[in-house]
């Protein structure tokens, strides 16, 4: 295969994106376990980056996406507030911070 038509088929697969996402959150996912570790983390290509902004927000909104589950699960059916505070840094940039406060399952207060 010459290498033009090799950079065109990287560059068409590039175009979809999403099974590059996922192989990201398999990545991040398996670093926690040892076997996956090794069938997957040493068969990835070694310069795969992952800089490209339109993939950094696609892996934040799958990380997003993955933690209001896991709130939600952990929330469940408890009756909860969320508290929500906004401040100016430095640079004149809005900051806000948003924090969920609720009873759990053992009757401890969790935020």
């Amino acid at each position: 295969m010459t290498p033009h038509k090799i950079v065109e088929r990287s560059s068409t697969d590039l175009m979809n994106r999403s099974p590059h996402i996922e192989r990201v959150v398999e990545k991040i996912i398996a670093s926690n376990n040892e076997k996956v570790e090794e069938l997957v983390l040493d068969n990835a290509p070694k310069n795969a980056c992952y800089t490209s902004p339109d993939i950094q927000k696609e892996i934040l909104q799958v990380f997003a996406t993955r933690v209001k589950i896991e709130i939600r699960k952990e929330i469940g059916d408890a009756k909860f507030c969320k508290i929500i505070d906004e401040a100016h840094d430095e640079s004149k940039n809005e900051q806000m911070a948003i924090v969920l406060r609720f009873v759990d399952q053992d009757g401890i207060l969790r935020e």
